[in-house]
């Protein structure tokens, strides 16, 4: 399952993992739009019945529990989850459904709730994938403590790389838990380096910009399929044991095959992540239960 699949990073994502035999299923917010990836995806996987839809509205989190209800009552597990989707600083603040602030709202609360509605069909099965994706951007923020999870003030790219570092946080975080609980599950955070994905729209405000923007996107970054490398190699590759970084390798790991990168050394404060898991869960009302599992005797 991979959330915002409808273009980009994630369309990319969709069509790679259908090549290689996944059953896909898209989760985006837009119908019309998820119909048309649809399209393109059975394409790629060459067998209509191995793609599957979902509505799904990350800033809406009764949206979140309605579709984990859905994709509940159609599979028995998930093997892989995608946590993709995301809002890239608009240049004036917006808020959810649920009044959260939208980049933070989007890019983490919703995935936590929406991976927290998912765990019992993550467990159900043997070595599930939980990807979550990052962004350079998160060792920008120079104030944690007043940007995570919930900004005093907004600033753009501020609160950007503010729900891309708790996006991190998330996802160790997770794993930690996952480990402690004896689950084969594992939890993965990569981003896509400098990459030319729809999420850039906002950035600029006029034709010029539009323009000088559109020729920065053709000289420095890579295409969204190079940009989902990452993603697919969390997803899939059978040396990820969980806990790692990836992102691609080249150019101060902006572009090329993905591989393993380091992440602020903030993003490792067990402190901060577990401060951070308690009030997503206080936020979103959704609340983790990791049933241990027994342990086989020696």
């Amino acid at each position: 399952m991979i959330t915002g699949a409808n273009s980009g990073i994630g369309l990319a994502t969709a069509k790679l993992l259908a090549r290689q035999g996944a059953t896909v299923i898209l989760a985006c917010r837009d119908p019309h739009a998820m119909r048309d990836a649809a399209d393109q995806v059975m394409v790629a996987a060459g067998d209509a019945s191995r793609v599957d839809q979902v509505v799904l509205d990350l800033a809406e989190l009764s949206s979140v529990d309605a579709t984990a209800a859905t994709i509940g009552g159609r599979y028995p597990r998930l093997d892989i989850l995608v946590n993709n989707a995301g809002v890239m600083a608009p240049k004036r603040q917006r808020l959810t459904r649920d009044g959260f602030e939208e980049q933070m709202g989007v890019n983490h609360l919703g995935h936590f709730a929406l991976t927290g509605r998912l765990l019992p069909l993550l467990v159900a099965g043997e070595g599930a994938r939980i990807v979550t994706l990052s962004s350079k951007t998160h060792a920008a923020v120079m104030d944690v403590e007043a940007d995570i999870p919930v900004p005093r003030r907004y600033r753009p790219w501020a609160a950007y790389g503010a729900s891309k570092l708790a996006n991190l946080l998330f996802a160790f975080e997770l794993h930690r838990r996952l480990v402690a609980a004896g689950h084969a599950a594992v939890s993965v955070a990569c981003h896509p380096g400098f990459t030319s994905t729809r999420l850039t729209r906002e950035m600029a405000s006029s034709r010029v910009g539009v323009a000088l923007l559109a020729l920065v996107q053709r000289l420095l970054t890579q295409p969204a399929a190079d940009g989902a490398l990452p993603a697919v190699c969390a997803a899939a590759h059978p040396a990820i044991t969980g806990g790692e970084y990836l992102g691609p390798v080249r150019l101060a790991h902006t572009r090329g095959p993905a591989g393993l990168d380091r992440p602020r050394q903030v993003a490792a404060d067990r402190e901060l992540a577990a401060r951070l898991w308690e009030r997503s869960e206080a936020l979103t009302g959704v609340v983790y239960r990791f049933v241990q599992r027994l342990q086989p005797s020696d």
